[in-house]
């Protein structure tokens, strides 16, 4: 189950966390959490997003572990980025019909093809991201083709260039257009991995805040 929780905690109890984290999942090609960059709040704590999409219990007892010893606060359910939701559920509930979608990148985002980094949101390299992790982790998988993205085309953009630890970036938001013509279930799965997309995030590094993803819908 996808879900997205929000921690309050210090600064050097954030870097053990990350570090639990890095070491617990070592030997995954998938990761099945994200984590956001540490974000100051009031005094010396920081808010920190993470996400779980399920594919174990280790996420949840680390978490758990963190909160029973009063090593980090919890935000309750109450707060707009605390939210779970079913991989059913993200199948069933994606429009059928809407054929325009804005993905907003909140933090320097890097794709990869191979050993060479792209600065730019990609279309197909987009969406293969989605589609591996949801692969990775729901149980209803995806039949990927490598012709599907091509009937999606970048309509606008504002991206700006970032500087991260990890190279040259980019951040901003992207507006995609299905082409006209296609079947309600391409549309409905083309919007159901966008909205997946706040769970897994997108490119590389999401473990360490790189690529915090965020589906805007827009009001008409």
């Amino acid at each position: 189950m996808p879900r997205s929780l929000v921690l309050y905690t210090s600064r050097g109890i954030y870097r053990l966390f990350e570090q639990t984290l890095a070491d617990t999942f070592r030997d995954c090609v998938i990761l099945p959490y994200t984590l956001s960059f540490p974000q100051k709040t009031q005094g010396e704590m920081v808010r920190v997003r993470i996400t779980d999409m399920g594919g174990d219990e280790a996420v949840e007892s680390i978490v758990a572990e963190l909160a029973e010893k009063e090593r980090a606060i919890l935000a309750s359910d109450s707060e707009p980025e605390v939210t779970k939701v079913t991989y059913q559920d993200l199948r069933e509930n994606a429009d059928r019909f809407s054929r325009e979608i804005r993905l907003q990148f909140t933090s320097p985002t890097l794709l990869t093809v191979g050993s060479h980094q792209i600065q730019f949101p990609v279309v197909p390299l987009l969406f293969r991201h989605y589609v591996a992790a949801w692969n990775a982790f729901s149980p209803d998988k995806i039949s990927f083709e490598p012709a599907w993205p091509d009937h999606v085309s970048l309509i606008d953009f504002k991206i700006s260039s970032e500087k991260s630890r990890f190279g040259v970036a980019f951040q901003g938001w992207i507006d995609l257009e299905v082409a006209k013509g296609r079947t309600e279930n391409e549309i409905a799965l083309l919007n159901m991995l966008s909205d997946f997309s706040f769970y897994c995030g997108t490119g590389i590094q999401t473990e360490r805040g790189l690529g915090q993803t965020r589906r805007i819908h827009r009001r008409r």
